[in-house]
């Protein structure tokens, strides 16, 4: 299992250094193509790795909210509840 992770790692240090290669010629349109391809390529290696330690999108939980997005949500509802429409323009401070 750490072997296939260290394989994983190593393909993912390879495909990024040959990113970061093409990039520096993004003026030629092939150039271009081939890096969004390495880019997609990248991305699986990252989903397969991640699959293959137990980590996958559809187990991943949200991450919880802060203090401030709690309040500012909560603020947020007393607002509308009190009748403030964000899309008025009488209630902006325009």
């Amino acid at each position: 299992m750490e072997e296939k992770l260290a394989q994983v790692e190593s393909e993912n240090r390879q495909l990024k250094r040959e990113i970061h290669r093409l990039e520096g010629r993004l003026d030629d349109k092939t150039t271009q193509l081939a890096a969004m391809k390495m880019k997609k390529d990248l991305a699986a290696a990252r989903k397969k790795k991640n699959t293959e330690l137990g980590r996958n999108d559809e187990t991943r939980l949200p991450r919880p909210f802060t203090d401030a997005e709690t309040r500012m949500h909560l603020i947020g509802v007393q607002l509308r509840e009190a009748g403030w429409d964000p899309e008025d323009p009488e209630c902006t401070n325009e």
